[in-house]
């Protein structure tokens, strides 16, 4: 029964998005090695789709399987971005989260992309938000015409982890989470990378870069860390240093790190305002 549901399942992603959406949701997973890993959506043979392949699908995905959330609120630019996003996301966790620190396979190897539209009351979040002081600070400055209104982005593996992945050896608690953390930031800082192949090292920049555009949250939990950047204030005078990007601990609110349980992989969670919030001082 089990099997026979899955089996739907991938018959379903694999012929595309629209027909893998539920709803506001929409779920495209990868399972290695699985004989149909290469869902077309997101793939071309062995090959990740190219990034104008990515935009054509977000736009898709806001006309048809994301209706509701009007395209007229979101402007063309933006849903270019967010199709950026996933493109650059995507083929991070395809290059990286499929071998071990030593480079060998990983097998069982996951990786997907998940996306979900919300529109919800103050009140029905409240209960959420009061628990979750991050995520209410967001919607305090992301809020438009009395609902809450956005695009919830999330790319997923079952690779390593950043810290491992950058410092090449597999993550023990003898690592402090400052160094921990300090590896995180270098996966994001602007031409840092591990691969030996020029020009590489731009892509998670450019993420963070994106989502500081479309004022949105950018959450990574990896590893022993959950960090977090909110943009809701970002004006175009604001600067995100290339050298030296800041991400905050998700419990504090600040640089004061908080140890939680090891997790295997990476998601990365963005929240994007539908309607663009009025431009603020920060």
């Amino acid at each position: 029964m089990a099997n026979t549901a899955c089996e739907s399942t991938v018959v379903e992603m694999e012929k595309g998005p629209l027909a893998a959406a539920s709803g506001p949701k929409v779920f495209l997973c990868c399972v290695e090695p699985s004989t149909r890993w290469r869902l077309p959506p997101l793939y071309a043979g062995d090959d990740v789709r190219h990034k104008t392949d990515f935009v054509s699908l977000t736009h898709s995905l806001f006309s048809r399987s994301l209706k509701g959330a009007p395209t007229a609120s979101v402007p063309r630019a933006s849903i270019n971005s967010i199709g950026a996003i996933l493109y650059e996301l995507f083929q991070n966790t395809h290059d990286w989260a499929r071998a071990d620190v030593n480079g060998r396979t990983l097998r069982p190897s996951v990786r997907g992309i998940a996306i979900e539209r919300h529109s919800r009351l103050p009140t029905e979040v409240a209960p959420v938000l009061e628990n979750n002081p991050r995520l209410a600070e967001h919607f305090q400055h992301a809020g438009s015409d009395g609902r809450i209104k956005t695009i919830e982005l999330n790319i997923f593996d079952s690779g390593v982890g950043l810290a491992a992945r950058w410092l090449k050896q597999k993550p023990t608690d003898s690592l402090s989470l400052d160094d921990e953390h300090k590896a995180c930031i270098e996966c994001l800082t602007y031409r840092h990378t591990t691969a030996s192949s020029p020009g590489r090292g731009i892509g998670l920049f450019c993420v963070l870069s994106a989502v500081a555009e479309l004022r949105g949250l950018l959450r990574i939990r990896t590893g022993r860390l959950a960090l977090y950047r909110d943009f809701a204030n970002y004006t175009q005078d604001s600067i995100i240093d290339p050298t030296r990007p800041m991400l905050n601990d998700w419990t504090t609110g600040d640089q004061t790190l908080t140890a939680m349980s090891r997790v295997e992989g990476t998601l990365f969670t963005m929240l994007i305002p539908i309607q663009q919030p009025q431009s603020r001082k920060v």
